[in-house]
């Protein structure tokens, strides 16, 4: 059983979760989207079709729990890495060098770089 497919095209470069699991961001090639997880809606969901037998071939058909993720916005940037230093702030670099945070669906830049980024850890001290 899998919780939900989200068919997006292509493939995430990149799958960035928040630490309570509540908020994940899929980084494409193009553009990135926003999602929140319904963990309430998973585990009722699991609970209803726990110990069913399903076929593969009905399996491929199965789209999951459709509550599993609720859509929140999607943006035109390119994100080359990032990180949750919260629940609520998820900060990135994107392509052309920029440092942004987004917290909620608001996206704001932070600073420019003179050379490519990347941000591989934060120390909340």
């Amino acid at each position: 059983m899998h919780v939900r497919r989200i068919d997006v095209s292509p493939s995430p470069k990149n799958v960035y979760w928040n630490d309570s699991g509540s908020s994940i961001v899929l980084a494409l090639e193009d553009n990135y989207y926003l999602l929140n997880f319904n963990e309430d809606e998973v585990t009722t969901y699991v609970s209803e079709h726990e110990g069913e037998d399903t076929k593969p071939e009905e399996d491929e058909d199965d789209e999951g729990c459709e509550e599993a993720f609720t859509f929140i916005d999607e943006y035109a940037d390119i994100i080359t890495s990032g990180l949750w230093v919260s629940n609520d702030c998820f900060v990135f670099t994107n392509s052309k060098g920029h440092i942004y945070y987004m917290i909620g669906q608001k996206t704001m830049k932070m600073a420019n770089a003179d050379k490519k980024q990347y941000i591989l850890g934060y120390d909340g001290k």
